[in-house]
């Protein structure tokens, strides 16, 4: 193992399959989700209505197959990783922004004539931006489903809290904004803001970054670009 353990605070399904990625690459990683799907109960309307899906996150993607099993439609996604979920879902035709949603906006807007059917946004309750708004202005229409909700994590593992305080902890990753807002007054509340200062935080963006007060941690950095494959890279340069 490279280093000392990553923390990953995504929740669970996602942390565990970036685990195994860590873990290939040579890290060690300790699941600690600051955020706990929870399914809605919704009904799949007709997708006829529709010309195609958007899912912004891999989470919407497993609920969405949870309650159907139509994988012929067009899919659009936020970025690789979401694609990547879809695809293993079995879904065939999926098409990748790579960014976030006013990247994903600007790539329907190019890839699909203007006035046609609506796409069908499946989505968690809580989004750092509406697509729906982004869309607003132009002839594009955008329906929303709410499959789930992410709710806050209320404590941190004894696990998490003795590896933070013995100092076994290279880095904590954050991918959103929630996740890392819940993980600081989590980490207050445990009494570790000395721990911080002996480990790092890695943050998807950086708008996520401000979110866990840099002067807190040893360091704080951002991804270049807002992917996962941006967050290895950092893990790479900053903890090997």
């Amino acid at each position: 193992m490279t280093g000392g353990l990553i923390m990953l605070t995504r929740p669970a399904v996602d942390a565990e399959d970036y685990g195994r990625e860590l873990t290939a690459a040579g890290f060690g990683s300790l699941i600690v989700p600051m955020l706990i799907i929870t399914p809605q109960n919704v009904e799949i309307p007709n997708l006829q209505k529709y010309q195609g899906l958007i899912f912004t996150s891999g989470n919407a993607a497993r609920e969405f197959v949870r309650h159907s099993a139509d994988k012929n439609m067009p899919v659009f996604t936020v970025g690789l990783q979401t694609e990547k979920v879809a695809r293993d879902l079995g879904f065939n035709d999926v098409r990748s922004a790579s960014g976030d949603a006013w990247v994903l906006a600007s790539f329907i807007i190019k890839a699909v004539s203007p006035g046609g059917l609506p796409f069908l946004h499946v989505r968690g309750v809580d989004v750092s931006q509406s697509l729906r708004d982004i869309l607003r202005s132009s002839a594009i229409q955008i329906e929303e489903l709410v499959m789930y909700k992410a709710e806050k994590a209320k404590n941190l593992s004894a696990e998490a809290v003795q590896a933070l305080r013995e100092n076994k902890i290279s880095a904590v990753t954050f991918f959103s904004k929630r996740t890392a807002e819940n993980f600081m007054t989590l980490a207050r509340e445990n009494g570790l803001e000395s721990a911080l200062k002996h480990t790092k935080a890695l943050c998807l963006s950086d708008e996520v970054l401000e979110c866990v007060q840099p002067a807190a941690w040893a360091s704080a950095h951002a991804a270049e670009t807002p992917d996962r494959q941006a967050m290895t890279a950092l893990i790479r340069r900053f903890c090997a």
